[in-house]
């Protein structure tokens, strides 16, 4: 129950909507973390936070009638990628640079910058391949299409080709669009024809068959983007785990009953489109399955939490969840 503080909860998380208007941002729905919540979250110390805020301006974007200063849930995944980031030897300054300047749209589709803050090579490398398929989609040029993105993926492997190139060239489709500078006819078949190539780069690596598969990949019941289901299938086919793929728009009933013939070690749920919060443990099982993965921008983070012994996690980019699915295999 909150306490005299409009809006506020003991666990240092917000409702918005009970917060009252923010002062100095436009977002004001979803949940609201406090510094102590997500200092637990994130497993970081408050005074490292407080510094992050202080020297590199990356803290929390909201400040409520009262005063209190609150991270929106997009504050915390910048605070996550520049956890990530520190977390694979990247200076605290650079890291800081990458976490501030990405946008909403790198944050939701699960782009990772810490591999171009590396290899800035790279990243000239696939701007410039990104271009040639989009230029290749507007000519509906299949062929073209489909020897580029094949080359991606021998080249830089599944994860590596879809935070680099896919997902980039994706969102450049999508702003396209939103400018009347792509047509349907281009964006169905860059689609299709992305889709099959991962579904090939995955074949090509498979040894395994389905029925031999301890974890599940699927799409929340009206989700119709399933091309990051595709690729992490492909990624964790490189990595010779095997996976069942149940594909878009997913009951819930449906889903059940699947984990209860299959009964998989984790399950991986995709979802765009924004979820209520519960989905996600709806239909759960604590004899079922374990573990629980949450992709993509339609969960918030209050969708994680524990149900029985089944525990349930968000992942913000392609490379966390291959790790996640991977844990989740050994324990």
């Amino acid at each position: 129950m909150p306490d005299s503080e409009a809006g506020r909860s003991q666990s240092g998380v917000v409702d918005a909507a009970t917060a009252g208007p923010a002062s100095d941002s436009g977002e004001s729905t979803g949940l609201l973390w406090g510094v102590g919540a997500v200092s637990t979250k994130l497993d970081v110390a408050r005074p490292t936070l407080r510094t992050w805020d202080r020297r590199y301006g990356l803290g929390p974007s909201l400040r409520t009638p009262g005063g209190h200063r609150r991270y929106t849930a997009t504050d915390v995944s910048r605070m996550q990628l520049m956890n990530r980031l520190l977390d694979t030897g990247v200076a605290a300054a650079q890291a800081a640079q990458v976490a501030c300047s990405a946008t909403d749209e790198e944050l939701a589709v699960g782009v990772l910058p810490s591999r171009t803050v590396r290899r800035p090579g790279n990243r000239r490398r696939a701007s410039s391949t990104v271009g040639t398929l989009v230029r290749a989609a507007k000519a509906l040029q299949a062929d073209e299409l489909a020897r580029c993105i094949s080359v991606q993926l021998r080249r830089r492997g599944a994860v590596e080709a879809w935070e680099e190139v896919f997902a980039p060239f994706l969102i450049e489709i999508g702003q396209q669009w939103m400018l009347g500078e792509f047509g349907i006819a281009s964006e169905h078949l860059a689609s299709g024809v992305l889709a099959s190539e991962l579904h090939t780069f995955s074949m090509h690596h498979r040894s395994h068959r389905p029925v031999s598969a301890r974890v599940i990949l699927t799409c929340a019941e009206d989700e119709q983007h399933v091309l990051p289901v595709f690729a992490l299938e492909a990624a964790l086919a490189q990595r010779k785990t095997p996976t069942l793929v149940l594909g878009q728009r997913m009951p819930v009933k449906a889903l059940r009953r699947a984990m209860l013939a299959r009964r998989p070690a984790v399950v991986f749920i995709w979802a765009s489109m924004a979820q209520p919060v519960g989905d996600a443990s709806n239909g759960l099982d604590p004899d079922v399955s374990r573990h629980v993965l949450l992709g993509g921008p339609g969960w918030s983070d209050g969708a994680a939490h524990s149900y029985g012994s089944v525990r349930v996690e968000r992942v913000h980019d392609l490379d966390q969840a291959v790790s996640q699915v991977e844990r989740g295999l050994q324990s």
